[in-house]
């Protein structure tokens, strides 16, 4: 496999900035004080593996996303295909659109 535009990957050190956004966001929580215990009952408990697992998560399909966003705009190609552009010049190509955008007349 080969790549159209290999300089491109270069910017693949852009995955730095997903992984400093993780671990900057990353907050202490300060202790509030509360008289009635009754609104400790409507809050929903999450454990911190939970809460691990989500931001992981998170953070695995963020850098895939740009991993694959980098990827696509270096345009990979196997070397075996041949681009239109390299065709011979007897080539031709017919296209038949058949879809109801073509069908519909306008007299």
């Amino acid at each position: 496999m080969l790549l159209s535009y290999p300089l491109f990957l270069f910017t693949l050190l852009a995955m730095v900035i997903p992984l400093v956004l993780h671990f900057w966001g990353i907050r202490v929580y300060k202790k509030v004080y509360l008289s009635s215990v009754a609104l400790l009952q409507m809050v929903k408990v999450e454990t911190n593996t939970t809460q691990r697992l989500k931001k992981i998560l998170l953070l695995t399909a963020r850098l895939l996303l740009l991993a694959f966003l980098v990827l696509a705009f270096a345009q990979p190609f196997w070397e075996d295909e041949m681009p239109m552009a390299h065709m011979g010049a007897g080539t031709s190509v017919a296209v038949l659109d058949n879809s109801g955008s073509m069908c519909s007349r306008r007299d």
